[in-house]
Parts: structure tokens; sequence; C-alpha cells
């Protein structure tokens, strides 16, 4: 289980990144799981299988966000130079979904506690395309007609690498751009376009064997707006003004809201029209969901540009997808939780989940990692399950109804628990 000393450093500990000065190793959760116990399980047959040790390479396609901008900047005055030239500024190394600097928290470095072969993973800084970017494809800027030139570069470097055969995860993170831009030209930035430019970008993608996409809900970018300094007041007022966003400050809670939906109905779309596949999946990570401002320190989670995320910003995102991945589908947290716990694979539930194999899993990967103290957490293990069947079976004889009503209605109705996953700290998102 976790130990006490983590338990009580998150409860009773301010984070040392709550002023202005920040060093790489704060920028590091402890990772609580036990691997070997999950590593010895077989390896993947298929997608619905698959755990962070099958895992043998990663990318992403998406904007900015993806790309890092800004994010290891401390000051105002260091934004500068990036008038001149932003790919300076493109912390590849430290993003969320695809960095694998060493020393932060990131869902590449995650996976690495699984398999330390894992490749596609970008480092340092540097523009898309580049040896840095490797596998990161995301473009500051890009808006979602531009995934499919992404995916395109992205499928040829992974067949020309020789790696289509290794398992993938590859991240979508698309929206914010096309929301700064929908005041100005809702028709080209429509809710229709948006997820024909999703499909046509993950058909391409499923040129690809073995692969799990991560598509994640976009992000409300006027919120930002309600960063409560004059300092990002004023910024946010030069974005406005040089066309940067122009619709930061304005409500986009209906745009947004439509977008989410496009992106649901791009999930079910390769729900059904690839159902032979058993090699590929999309799954929708939602945490991204429900956009709201943390109460302390907010400006901390976010880059001087008061915009894109800070390095601190990018941990609680790394840490969120990777709990995302760990939970049911239809039990997935929609929100972005500030300083909650590494979830954990266990013997039980190792995998990633999908919509195929969330209808079968036993709960809802509990804090107990590797599985070691499973037996201590109601239905988790098998002979669990097996009393209370049990018992139905039962009852059902006694009182004249039939056993698959019982263990039907059961069923259907449970939800898992997150208990163990709760936030130490009242929740707050970016």
């Amino acid at each position: 289980r976790y130990t006490n000393d983590y338990i009580s450093s998150i409860n009773h500990h301010p984070s040392p990144c709550e002023g202005v000065t920040c060093v790489a190793s704060v920028f590091k959760v402890e990772f609580p799981c036990e691997v070997s116990q999950v590593n010895a399980l077989p390896p993947a047959t298929n997608v619905h299988e698959l755990r962070p040790t099958d895992v043998k390479v990663i990318g992403a396609i998406g904007d900015s966000m993806t790309a890092g901008l800004f994010a290891k900047v401390k000051h105002v005055l260091g934004l500068l130079p990036s008038f001149i030239d932003k790919k300076l500024f493109e912390y590849r190394g430290v993003s969320w979904s695809v960095g694998g600097d060493s020393g932060v928290t990131t869902l590449p470095n995650l996976i690495k506690h699984y398999n330390s072969e894992l490749t596609g993973y970008s480092v340092k800084t540097g523009k898309e395309g580049s040896k840095n970017a490797a596998y990161n494809f995301a473009v500051s800027g890009a808006v979602a007609s531009d995934l499919l030139g992404q995916a395109q570069l992205l499928v040829d470097r992974i067949k020309s690498d020789n790696l289509d055969n290794e398992w993938k995860v590859i991240t979508i993170f698309i929206g914010g751009n096309d929301l700064c831009a929908i005041c100005d030209d809702r028709e080209t930035f429509s809710k229709e376009n948006f997820y024909s430019h999703l499909v046509s970008a993950i058909d391409k993608l499923s040129e690809l064997n073995k692969v799990f996409i991560n598509l994640v809900q976009t992000v409300e970018v006027s919120k930002v707006a309600t960063l409560p300094t004059l300092g990002c007041t004023l910024i946010q007022g030069l974005i406005d003004l040089f066309g940067t966003c122009k619709c930061v400050n304005q409500g986009l809670s209906k745009e947004q809201n439509e977008y989410k939906e496009k992106i649901i109905e791009v999930e079910n779309h390769f729900k059904s029209q690839l159902p032979e596949r058993d090699d590929f999946v999309v799954v929708v990570q939602p945490f991204f969901g429900k956009t709201t401002i943390p109460t302390v320190n907010p400006t901390s989670y976010f880059a001087p540009d008061c915009f894109h995320l800070s390095q601190k910003g990018m941990l609680q995102a790394s840490v969120s997808l990777w709990n995302n991945m760990l939970e049911p589908v239809g039990s997935k947290t929609d929100e972005l939780l500030v300083d909650q716990l590494v979830k954990c694979p266990t013997v039980l539930n190792p995998y990633f989940y999908t919509h195929e194999n969330s209808d079968s899993s036993v709960n809802s990967l509990g804090g107990v990692p590797g599985g070691n103290d499973a037996p201590e957490n109601p239905l988790t293990t098998g002979q669990t399950i097996g009393v209370v069947v049990g018992t139905l079976l039962v009852v059902a004889v006694a009182v004249g109804m039939t056993v698959g009503g019982v263990v039907g209605f059961y069923f259907k109705n449970r939800k898992p628990t997150f208990s163990q996953y709760t936030s130490l700290s009242k929740a707050a998102r970016v």
C-alpha cells in the first residue's frame, strides 16, 4: 500500500513548487506500484489485454500543449525571444503525454517502470520532426485540420523504424486553438468539421498494427481568463489583441461541450467501424473535460503567458492521463485533480481499460500496488466473487427468483469504488 510517509507528505506539507522557483525534482511524484507481479503475467494477445509492460512505442499528435510550449519558462521576460522563434521554447521532454526527460513524471516515464525499452518519447527541446522530438509530432498552433498531416508523419516514421509490429500508445489532444478561433469563423471550426478531421487522422493511424489511442477531451480555453492576477489579465489582453487566441475572453462552454460530444462520437465510430480489429482501439480519456482553475496558487500551474501549462501543470496532466487509462470506461474521472495519487495496475486488472474489458473488470484498480493486499478489499478476488454469486444462487432458489435476474441486476447496478484513490487534497482542476 502507499506508505504513511507518502500520504503524510501530501496531506501536511505544501507543494515545494508553490513559489516562483522550482527545480526539476519537484515535478516527479512517488511511484507506489509493485511492478514484478504484473510483468510476470502473459503478454497481451490483443489490445484489450494490453498492460504497461507490453507497450514498446509511444507517440502523440496535437498542438502546443503536447509540444510543451513555454513549460519551463519561469518569467514573463523569458517569453520575449519566442517572438523570434517559438520552437526554441517547446520543451517536449516534459510533455505530459509523450515527454521522457529524466526526473519528471510523464506518461512515458510511468510506463518505463514496466518496460525500460520504451521508445518514441521526446526529450529536451526541438521542433516536430527533430531527433529530440522523436514521435511527438505535435505542432504549436495546430488545429484539428492539421491532425491528418501529423498522423501521416507519425505512421511513416514508425513504419520506417520497423516498429509496426510492436504495441503502441498514441495520444491525441486537440481543440484548444479551434476554440480560440471559433468566434471569428464558426463554419471552419464547426463541430462537424472537428469530428471529420479527427476521424480522418485516426483512419490514418489505423494503418498501423497494435495501437491503443488515447483521445483526450478538449479543454475550455476561456477558463484561463479567470486567472485572478493583474499580470494575467494584461497578458491575456495582449493574447487577444495579437490574435493568438481571439476568443480567450469569451465564454466557450457551449462550444467546448459540442466538441466533447463529437469526441465521444469519434470513439463510437471506430468501435462500430472496426469491430474485427482486436489490435486497435480508441478510448476517450475525459480528465480535461471539466475545466476549472485551481483555487490555491492557480498561476503556478501555468506558464508565464497564463495560457499554456507550466511544468507543474504538466505533472498533474501526466498523472491524470495515466489514471484515466487505468479506470474502466464509464467510470473515468472527468476532471483534472491536483495532487492525486498514482494508480496501479493489479494482478487481477493489469491492463489499460477499453470498452470491452471494462465490462468484465472486477473492480476499478484499487490502491493496492501489484495486488499484494487485494484480499482485504471486497470483490477483488475470484474467491470473493464466488462467495457472492453462490450466496445469490441460494437466495434465488429460496425465493423462487431466477439466478440470471439476481446476478444480472447486481452487476448492472454495482459501480466500482475509488475510495483508495480519492485525492488527499481538496479537488481542484486546471
